[in-house]
């Protein structure tokens, strides 16, 4: 699922509950959240959503790699890796049996 996607998907769920929404009001919220998430991310700074995940960096050392196709020895610098973890309650969702496929 792309962004636009997504802001489809919430487009067509809001806008029949919420009639006061507009499409640009949605598109413009999605983006909000996606940029705080990134904001947050690169200041160090842990996310979490409540019932569906957090996302942290994580530091990666520098190390010796190998190119598997050369066999060259390849120095790697340092560097953040995202980490994102399950909340128990999505964990939960997707592995009952009756979920929608």
């Amino acid at each position: 699922m792309r962004k636009s996607d997504l802001t489809q998907l919430l487009i067509e769920h809001l806008t029949e509950k919420h009639l006061h929404l507009t499409e640009n009001a949605i598109k413009e919220s999605v983006d909000a959240i996606l940029q705080c998430i990134i904001f947050n991310l690169s200041r160090g700074t842990r996310m979490e959503i409540r019932g569906f995940g957090s996302f942290e960096l994580r530091h990666v050392p520098a190390r010796k790699a190998r190119n598997p196709k050369t066999g060259k020895t390849v120095k790697m610098s340092e560097r953040h890796r995202l980490h994102f973890k399950a909340a128990k309650k999505l964990k939960l969702r997707l592995n009952t049996r009756s979920r929608k496929v």
